[in-house]
């Protein structure tokens, strides 16, 4: 019988963040787990997942699998280590983000808001008509100045739907790319929530984590929000009890002596913590993820 093969099941958010989420068992850690028509506890490695996500063709077919596992898990650990206890220790109102753990938590966020089915699988189904828009330009743009060889190479030249997925993940993480991404990130207006009644009503997650809500029309697709968008205000849950939140620049303009805050919740805040939640459930793409103890009290009142 041969060996299972390694690297088969393809984490779309990282077991590194959901750890942050679960309960440590025996021998694993577990967490609650509600689907559109059942809900369970499981092991956090056995969740969030896609068989073969991010293979690609060829004999280095891994390759976007191991990118993940080797440039992306390991700011999970340790550096959102410092981050995470820097929020718990501080008083309320303590500037907590300086411009380097921005940085950090924006390539964490970046990251993960497009290697998901949600952007990922709409990128790829859209890339033909992309390239045709692309192709088109660059022939109005040349006209007579090419020759009809070359213009009608143009027009036949097409991208194998087997080698779109690997297309779009090199453009996404492009480090050039990612850097712009990371900067203007940064430059937006950054709280810290502290949710001191995690205990009782924590921040949950999701297998798509990041919630990107239009603030005027409260639409949480994509096509109505983005990085750029001055509408937009992204959520983060780091952990049941902090999570990110990213305003506008404009916003920022106007205050920015908040910039970078802890800010803890009070008891009349429940309603920020319901709209993350709700957005985060809404959004997913099969699994909603919640910390043990908050899926025990809440499946023993609603079997």
């Amino acid at each position: 019988m041969s060996k299972k093969k390694p690297f088969t099941n393809q984490h779309i958010v990282p077991v590194s963040y959901l750890r942050r989420f679960a309960t440590k068992g025996n021998s694993a850690y577990r967490i609650g787990v509600i689907c559109i028509d059942k809900h369970f506890i499981d092991s956090i490695d056995n969740v969030g997942y896609i068989k073969h996500y991010y293979d690609i063709e060829g004999e280095d077919s891994k390759k976007w699998e191991h990118y993940y596992g080797k440039e992306i898990e390991p700011l999970y650990g340790k550096p959102l280590d410092g981050i995470i206890a820097g929020v718990t220790l501080s008083p309320n109102k303590q500037v907590i983000l300086d411009e380097k753990k921005k940085k950090l938590l924006s390539k964490l966020l970046i990251s993960q808001w497009l290697r998901v089915p949600d952007f990922l699988d709409v990128k790829i189904r859209q890339l033909p008509s992309m390239l045709n828009q692309i192709k088109k330009d660059f022939l109005v743009q040349n006209k007579g100045k090419i020759s009809r060889e070359i213009e009608h190479k143009i027009k036949a030249f097409g991208y194998p739907f087997s080698k779109r997925k690997d297309l779009i993940l090199s453009i996404i993480n492009r480090e050039d790319k990612l850097s712009m991404y990371v900067d203007v990130l940064s430059s937006k207006l950054w709280i810290m929530y502290y949710n001191p009644y995690y205990t009782k009503v924590p921040f949950i997650t999701s297998d798509n984590p990041v919630v990107a809500i239009n603030m005027v029309s409260k639409s949480i697709h994509r096509e109505d929000n983005g990085i750029n968008n001055n509408r937009t205000a992204i959520f983060f849950p780091l952990s049941p009890s902090i999570a990110v939140a990213i305003y506008s620049t404009p916003i920022k303009n106007i205050i920015p002596e908040i910039d970078g805050e802890k800010r803890v919740l009070s008891e009349i805040d429940y309603q920020l913590v319901s709209t993350i939640n709700t957005k985060i459930a809404e959004q997913s793409y099969k699994e909603v993820f919640l910390p043990l103890k908050y899926y025990e009290d809440l499946f023993k009142e609603y079997p």
